[in-house]
């Protein structure tokens, strides 16, 4: 099926992207090398199949693939460019118990190339399989900067932080392009930094490498804009702000008072998705 119903976007009601691994799913994940790569995708199509028509069933006018094909919702973006290795984050998850957990995230090691398309084998599938309206997700451009600041290039790939971000906007560019000539008009960027920015420990731990959160904030809002200039005709962009959460833990907490002018005011998007309805935000 490939025609869509075209309504007015964002819609009333909204699916951000992540769905929980079926646990059939999950096992074949952990048995990948031992069942083979055939048997593998035949598992991860049936599962992308039973999300959509969940999503289709509830009532849902865009679809997406419950981000099943990624280990995990940011590191597909990034494990589909040249130029990364991974290195611990400067910010870590944690709980109302005070325990924490680390994760890594990437750093430019080379200058930053797409050799292919990053979320367009993801699109088309969903086009394929719904008479409804796909929706792409991806990482924000701060994903690839916040979690190393000064560190999130080697000096020798980038010893000009503004050569970093100007190769970033060209492979956000090219992607919306590509998806664009597929026929893509709805795309989500998942916004995290920013929305962990709301948190006073955050800001103060920024402060302590150097940054000044509110410049952060209005840089990264600034990138995206940038992206946007050459935004295809009729596509619509979203922005998700997250502060982030894995397993019951989370990175940051607060309301949005501190991003609020900078954000609302300047991003070009066609419309926000907010946490409010937690403790947390």
């Amino acid at each position: 099926m490939t025609t869509e119903v075209k309504l007015n976007q964002p819609f009333r009601a909204e699916h951000i992207g992540s769905l929980l691994r079926p646990r059939e799913l999950k096992e074949a994940f952990s048995r990948r090398a031992e069942i083979g790569e055939t048997k593998y995708r035949e598992i991860l199509e049936r599962c992308i199949l039973d999300a959509i028509r969940m999503q289709e069933d509830a009532g849902l006018q865009s679809i997406t693939d419950g981000e099943f094909r990624r280990v995990a919702w940011s590191m597909g973006f990034v494990s589909a460019l040249d130029g990364f290795e991974y290195k611990q984050s400067l910010f870590e998850f944690h709980d109302s118990t005070g325990n924490s957990q680390r994760w890594d995230t990437c750093r430019a090691i080379a200058k930053m190339r797409r050799p292919r398309g990053i979320t367009t084998d993801e699109f088309a599938f969903i086009r394929a399989n719904t008479n409804r309206t796909p929706k792409v997700t991806m990482p924000s451009p701060s994903f690839v900067h916040f979690f190393r600041l000064d560190d999130c290039a080697a000096k020798a790939a980038y010893p000009d932080i503004e050569k970093f971000w100007d190769d970033l906007v060209g492979i956000y560019q090219n992607e919306l392009a590509a998806l664009a000539n597929l026929g893509a008009s709805y795309v989500q960027l998942d916004e995290v930094p920013i929305a962990m920015l709301c948190d006073d420990e955050v800001r103060a731990k920024v402060r302590a490498h150097g940054h000044d959160p509110d410049a952060l904030v209005s840089k990264y809002v600034e990138v995206v804009n940038r992206i946007l200039e050459a935004r295809p005709p009729m596509m619509t962009i979203g922005m998700h702000l997250c502060r982030g959460n894995l397993r019951g833990r989370w990175m940051a907490s607060g309301s949005y008072e501190a991003i609020a002018e900078r954000l609302f005011n300047t991003a070009r998007v066609d419309g926000f998705f907010l946490e409010y309805d937690s403790p947390r935000a």
